[in-house]
């Protein structure tokens, strides 16, 4: 069984003391309280202190608790062991060590705990939810209760096979070879989840790449269409200004005074009202070249009637 120490320090874990609060109902320092948990002072002396301190359930500095076999697992947890579907506790905790060191042999860590009967129901209440049934206070009795007219010893054959068979049933749990079975499905899992997610993250980061790059395709399709319209207006200019201004714009500057001859007047290049005519200085540039293709006309014509 484990060493008293071992147990008194998992029952200040699972109560969710410290050591200070240990001295403070113990009135003592609280060195003198590490002492008695580690074992390092015999604590006999102040083994019902320590007991109603430490038992299971709520915090009482007043009563005595009672006693319940238990299991310290690997894990420094406590847990108490059932027979069948009852919770058996004992008012004597000679009695309950005596079914304990009986167990021994089953689980190594078998051992004895003082609690408060509450937490004793509480915990045989969650017991029987496990299995969809519901739990009755008849569950929780006293083993070595005066007044029940059983003597214990009646009971503690009967109290013994439960007990086994509830440690027989809870030592699957520690089964090397159902550990690793679990942890390989679990495993399993994890990879499976593992791939679900890496896959579904790679088709999203492809459609999102591939809708990037259909993005950039439509951006550079926009921008050929932009480069392909450009030169074209500058063709258009071009060859405007090669061809030079339109029949319309020419007879427009014909019909001008200052450009042409009105009747037998003739009209010279530059000359005529004060005020200037709105044209464009292509328009200025046409007129003058056609202005200078009459004069040459007329020069030619002079010329032949002069022969």
């Amino acid at each position: 069984m484990p060493d008293d120490a071992d147990v008194w320090q998992a029952l200040l874990r699972a109560k969710g003391l410290t050591v200070a609060q240990l001295a403070e109902d113990l009135r003592t320092t609280r060195q003198h309280a590490h002492r008695l948990l580690t074992g390092k002072r015999s604590a006999e002396a102040r083994r019902e202190e320590l007991d109603r301190a430490l038992a299971l359930g709520p915090r009482r500095t007043k009563g005595r608790p009672l006693y319940a076999v238990a299991t310290l697992g690997p894990d420094r947890e406590l847990e108490l062991v059932p027979a069948g579907d009852t919770q058996p506790l004992y008012a004597d905790r000679d009695v309950a060590t005596s079914i304990a060191q009986s167990l021994q042999q089953l689980d190594e860590g078998i051992c004895v705990v003082p609690l408060w009967p509450e937490y004793a129901w509480r915990r045989t209440v969650a017991f029987h939810a496990a299995w969809g049934s519901t739990a009755e206070p008849r569950n929780v009795f006293l083993v070595d209760d005066p007044d029940s007219g059983v003597p214990p010893r009646d009971l503690l054959d009967e109290l013994s096979r439960g007990y086994a068979v509830t440690v027989g049933l809870r030592a699957v749990a520690e089964d090397p070879l159902r550990l690793q079975e679990v942890e390989s499905l679990i495993g399993e899992e994890e990879v499976v989840g593992e791939q679900a997610a890496w896959q579904e993250e790679e088709v999203v980061g492809e459609e999102g790449a591939l809708q990037e790059e259909e993005a950039e395709a439509v951006s550079e399709e926009e921008a050929l269409h932009d480069e392909e319209a450009e030169p074209v207006g500058e063709e258009a200019i071009a060859q405007e200004e090669e061809e030079g201004p339109g029949e319309e714009a020419i007879e427009a500057l014909d019909q001008e005074p200052t450009l042409g001859q009105s009747g037998d007047q003739e009209a010279t290049f530059g000359q005529g009202d004060d005020e200037e005519s709105p044209v464009s200085p292509r328009q200025r540039i046409s007129g003058y070249l056609r202005y200078q293709e009459r004069q040459e006309d007329t020069s030619d014509t002079v010329d032949s009637a002069a022969d």
